[in-house]
């Protein structure tokens, strides 16, 4: 008997020790669901932060590839040949451009043209050459853009292309052979058969003029020979053909083609001449 009040005793004691008043244990368990709710209100924003990081990122890494552009510059007195993202070459001739999106090339083959360039053309989605004076759309063939100061020319050597100004409603769709020439200050157009050696000589360092105005041509000669020519009204006006190998130095071709006209020229100063 002695022994059972004893664990009595005991029992009573031990209770004692872990006993809480229903403020405590309520207090107790407040405290545990407020930091469970803390907790997950602190992942979700969290997770809110991240999702909005990732979507800026990825914003501006698109943005990135969509506007990254690849520039090719090539001064007077050089040419340049080049290989697009797809293979596409292109050749460019003196004091001319083309600017391109590389990272977005696979959605989108496009080049901006500034002067003149002759393309060969990987066959693949649409093709498009933009200028300032107009464009040109293709699938996979070859063909020779002139645009300057007015003036859109294109010559198809192969396949064909789809030609149109960028100032007003003149279009053309070529097949090998053909020409399209758009004077956008005059508002005129032609398209027609020619010989491609006018159009694509200088590709192979050649200067072919047929009927040319010596404006032109000495516009061009200033081009590959990055120098200044200067003459009369009267000089300009004439009309020079021919055919031949690009002379290596500026002098030589003057030669060639005063000697047509019974002119005379001098270097008045470096890069510098004058025709009489």
């Amino acid at each position: 008997m002695e022994n059972y009040d004893k664990n009595i005793d005991f029992f009573k004691h031990l209770e004692a020790d872990f006993e809480k008043s229903e403020h405590d244990l309520w207090a107790g368990i407040q405290e545990k669901t407020s930091s469970k709710k803390e907790s997950k209100s602190f992942q979700l924003r969290w997770l809110k932060y991240a999702v909005a990081a990732s979507v800026v990122i990825l914003a501006a890494l698109t943005l990135f590839l969509r506007l990254y552009t690849t520039e090719i510059v090539v001064p007077k007195g050089q040419q340049l040949s080049y290989h697009l993202p797809d293979g596409s070459a292109v050749q460019l001739n003196a004091q001319s451009m083309i600017s391109f999106q590389p990272y977005w090339w696979r959605l989108n083959r496009e080049v901006h043209l500034r002067g003149e360039a002759f393309f060969e053309v990987t066959k693949g989605e649409k093709f498009t050459v933009l200028s300032e004076e107009g464009t040109t759309s293709v699938l996979g063939t070859s063909f020779n853009i002139y645009a300057r100061n007015n003036t859109y020319e294109v010559y198809c050597k192969t396949g064909k292309v789809k030609v149109a100004s960028t100032k007003h409603d003149i279009k053309y769709q070529l097949t090998a052979g053909n020409l399209a020439i758009i004077d956008n200050k005059h508002l005129a157009g032609s398209k027609k058969n020619t010989n491609e050696r006018d159009y694509i000589s200088w590709t192979q360092n050649k200067f072919s003029f047929t009927d040319t105005p010596l404006q032109s041509v000495f516009e061009e000669m200033e081009r590959q020979y990055n120098i200044q020519i200067d003459y009369n009204e009267e000089v300009a006006a004439l009309k020079f053909g021919a055919y031949f190998v690009k002379p290596q130095q500026a002098d030589q071709a003057l030669e060639l083609v005063c000697m047509q006209f019974q002119l005379n020229f001098e270097k008045t100063a470096t890069q510098q001449y004058k025709i009489y």
